[in-house]
């Protein structure tokens, strides 16, 4: 498990893996999904579409969907595990048959760079991997297949401002408050109703990371009216 976090391996794809713990944060990466970024509440438990005690989120897509192991399944080499966390309750997936066997398909898909041709046959590939969150990866590298080549003349440099770590700050809601509410549920993991409580004690923080992986959602909580800024790690507010 250690290799694979420390690895920290980035393919491609949104909805592969895109966050890891930082190193020593393994249980700080468990907030959203194990307990409640503001409360510290703990919201595992044994009743269906619970976070179970054993699970362990190890990696986390770009809409913050985790990807864990069940600290009960060693013998078996720790297989992966994927569920959407704006889902309202967690229904697991299968990943792959062992977080070492995960890391090695990662690995692979690095190697072929940015060809989403290679990486489709590479994933078609490998056994397990014809359910979610594989089937919407599949499709997202059908259709980037299809996807007319840009004029490289005309793409813009990439600017190292953009990974700046930092976080997304919250001030004010606007005037579409349901409609930032439903982004608070999904970056935040919580109820709706506690999604607009929130709204209620703002300034928020929503999430953490990269400027470049944060500029989506900056744009689409800016477009419904909030006011919102990407603010950099040495005066972001402290992470839970």
């Amino acid at each position: 498990m250690r290799a694979f976090v420390d690895a920290a391996l980035v393919v491609g794809d949104l909805g592969l893996p895109q966050w890891y713990p930082e190193p020593g944060g393994i249980e700080a990466f468990q907030v959203g999904y194990r307990s409640h970024g503001h409360t510290g509440e703990d919201l595992s438990g044994e009743a269906p579409g619970q976070w179970h005690p054993a699970w362990l989120a190890v990696a986390a897509n770009y809409f913050r969907d985790p990807y864990f192991i069940d600290l009960r399944e060693a013998d078996a080499g720790y297989p992966v595990w994927w569920a959407p966390a704006s889902a309202g309750r967690w229904t697991p997936s299968p990943v792959a048959a062992s977080i070492e066997g995960f890391g090695a398909l990662l690995r692979a898909l690095a190697a072929l760079g940015d060809d989403p041709g290679a990486m489709l046959a590479r994933i078609e590939r490998e056994p397990g991997t014809e359910g979610e969150p594989w089937r919407e990866i599949r499709a997202n590298l059908a259709e980037a297949m299809d996807a007319p080549d840009e004029d490289e003349g005309s793409s813009a440099p990439v600017d190292p401002a953009h990974w700046t770590r930092g976080a997304l700050l919250l001030r004010d809601a606007g005037p579409r408050r349901v409609e930032v509410a439903q982004c608070v549920v999904r970056l935040l993991g919580v109820a709706p109703a506690r999604a607009l409580a929130l709204l209620e004690a703002l300034p928020l923080e929503l999430c953490s990371g990269f400027q470049t992986h944060l500029e989506a959602d900056l744009r689409s909580l800016r477009a419904l009216g909030a006011t919102v800024d990407f603010v950099p790690v040495a005066s972001a507010p402290h992470e839970a």
